[in-house]
């Protein structure tokens, strides 16, 4: 054992009480001498979660926060479904992998090259692969059936915001499913470690899981969105819970003349009352009760098949969500609920109970994954390696200060642009420039909220000119040149 899988060792016997009450001791098979030791690989992703709604994931906290290593500062950098996902699977921006939205011209899963991603790579390095879940928007079985690099592929291919009646691949045959669809995951991705650990060649795996979980449910009554139906048995929890959106001066924000136009333009939401944010945000925290469950019973999962210590774990979000704030509730836009995912990850050599302050990206986890795997992308990687951090959280540091954010366009009429916004954030601001021409410029250090809008302000006139130039030069930006240290932002005038 070498040291830094004994420091980890060391962390978990020092924390057993809490690991052991969620993951009961159970006989583990032990690799052969002559296995590859690399590590194993599993992804567990959320919908549309906010790192607020951590609080309400107790378990996965314990098992891998509190194991591992928190990123308080991840950001989805194209927080939309689609786009997210196409960045996990290429270690790409949009502007490279192609996929700029969930649909129409330039977005949805027509638009990713299915033979260059994180799958035909590791597979290709030797690894046993499992895709399960909501795959790109736009995804179908009968019209592009299994894609190539994963030797177990799972998708749910239609009904898939249906949390209680869908269809998903099972051996290359869709199937229909009656049951809650977290619970479903859950229990299918236990047996897909069973089955893993269980290669005679001993090779590492790597599994993709992606929960629906806390997304809106499409209800069959009215054909509209509606709050996530929680599994049966959380159908009474958090009753009385405060919509915790609404202390925010953000919310509902009484003043939005400084906004872009399509947040003046009226809500783009069907809620319309405070109740109706009330029992949203309470339906989500409910849904998410099964998704805690299920983190935990993977977990347990590869601890009994004795592979629990040589596997790095990661808890993610595709993108954050708004509840209200600015009027808005949905995601894509470059606010920090709409940016802001949680990040977690524990796994052999990763420090326990340890976080980091620095920024990282969507883009970076990919990335730091296929160098974790020792696996070699046929794709320039557009990501920062993040292992400096996984090792040394306090004392590392990313090279870079800009961070390029994104949105691609929503509409027929923003397609001609291809994009709705470009923009970057940096520690302290965030810049973007719509196809409109609207632009958009929040000093967060003095205005945490994004209540004003200073791009239009002479004090910040030096300000934007400089994030101008930083949009600029990151816009068409690939591989290594999406990573750039610019320099000190002048001050405000």
């Amino acid at each position: 054992m070498g040291p830094r899988r004994a420091a980890l060792v060391a962390g978990l016997v020092a924390l057993t009480g809490p690991l052991i009450g969620v993951l009961p001791t159970s006989p583990a098979p032990a690799r052969a001498a002559d296995a590859d030791t690399r590590p194993n690989i599993v992804v567990l992703m959320a919908d549309d979660m906010r790192t607020a709604d951590m609080k309400y994931l107790p378990r996965t906290r314990r098992l891998i926060g509190e194991l591992g290593l928190r990123f308080p500062a991840s950001i989805s950098p194209h927080p939309l479904c689609c786009p997210a996902r196409a960045e996990l699977l290429t270690a790409q921006y949009a502007q490279n992998n192609g996929v700029r939205a969930n649909r129409l011209e330039y977005g949805g899963y027509h638009r990713l090259g299915t033979d260059a991603t994180i799958g035909t790579w590791l597979s290709a390095a030797g690894y046993q692969t499992a895709l399960l879940g909501k795959h790109l928007n736009g995804y179908s079985w009968a019209k592009h059936g299994r894609d190539p690099g994963w030797s177990r592929f799972g998708p749910l291919v239609s009904k898939v915001y249906n949390y209680k009646h869908f269809h998903v691949v099972e051996d290359d045959v869709v199937v229909t499913k009656a049951e809650y669809l977290t619970d479903y995951l859950a229990a299918r991705t236990a047996r897909t470690v069973r089955g893993f650990s269980a290669d005679p060649e001993g090779r590492p795996f790597f599994l993709w899981v992606a929960h629906v979980a806390p997304h809106l449910t499409q209800s069959p009554a009215c054909r509209c969105w509606t709050g996530p139906p929680p599994a049966p048995r959380h159908r009474d929890l958090y009753a009385n819970e405060p919509l915790d959106t609404r202390s925010k001066p953000s919310f509902l924000e009484p003043n939005i003349a400084d906004k872009p136009e399509l947040i003046r333009r009226g809500p783009d939401t069907w809620i319309n009352t405070r109740r109706e944010f009330v029992d949203l945000f309470r339906s989500r925290i409910r849904s998410l009760a099964a998704l805690d469950e299920a983190n935990a019973t993977v977990l347990r999962a590869l601890r009994r098949a004795g592979e629990l210590e040589n596997t790095v774990v990661v808890f993610t979000s595709d993108n954050g969500y708004m509840l209200g704030e600015h009027r808005w509730t949905e995601k894509t836009l470059a606010y920090e609920e709409s940016l802001r995912v949680p990040l977690q990850i524990r796994g052999p050599g990763v420090p326990v109970d340890a976080s980091t302050a620095e920024t990282v990206t969507t883009v970076d986890l990919s990335t730091t994954l296929l160098r974790l795997a020792g696996a070699e992308p046929t794709l320039p990687s557009d990501g920062a390696d993040l292992s400096p951090l996984l090792t040394d959280p306090e004392g590392a540091h990313l090279d870079r200060d800009t961070v390029l954010v994104q949105g691609g366009p929503r509409t027929e009429e923003e397609v001609p642009w291809g994009w709705l916004y470009r923009g970057v954030r940096t520690e302290r601001y965030t810049y973007v420039r719509y196809g409109n021409g609207e632009l958009e410029l929040y000093d967060r250090l003095q205005d945490p909220f994004q209540l004003s809008n200073v791009a239009g302000a002479p004090a910040y006139a030096e300000v934007l000119s400089e994030l101008d130039r930083r949009v600029d030069a990151l816009v068409d930006c690939v591989g290594r040149d999406c990573n750039r240290t610019f320099g000190p932002v002048p001050d405000p005038g």
